[in-house]
């Protein structure tokens, strides 16, 4: 890849600029000297420190642009085929499969299936009342 393509680790986050400094430990444990704004794709979740991420240099080795999380040994997705995952941030997630989803937070989990039971329940017990 070059100088061109590199892959690192998240070392800083700056939420409020979105931006990161990267550790590359192909060059020696190397951080680089400056801040690399994060790729957005119109939504807001900053990777974590020590995130594997992927940076572009289309400007020279300081100048870059961190285009994003890489699945690796250390953070798979435990994932199969079909299936769909969003990590949003710390503890909250969406999980999707053909037959179902699932909306996790800190405080716990619930999927559609689920709300559309207590949905059913509900509108049976209004029917009493």
């Amino acid at each position: 890849m070059g100088d061109w393509v590199r892959i690192g680790k998240v070392n800083s986050v700056d939420d409020v600029n979105g931006m990161v400094k990267i550790l590359y430990t192909d060059s020696g444990e190397k951080v680089s000297a400056n801040w690399f704004p994060f790729l957005a794709n119109g939504e807001y979740r900053m990777p974590r420190i020590g995130e594997m991420v992927i940076t572009v240099h289309p400007g020279g080795t300081e100048k870059g642009i961190c285009i994003g999380t890489v699945w690796n040994k250390e953070h798979a997705p435990g994932m199969t085929k079909g299936d769909f995952k969003k990590e949003m941030t710390d503890g909250c997630s969406a999980f999707a499969t053909k037959e179902d989803m699932t909306f996790t937070t800190p405080s716990g989990s619930i999927s559609v299936s689920d709300l559309l039971r207590m949905k059913e329940k509900i509108e049976q017990l209004s029917k009493y009342h």
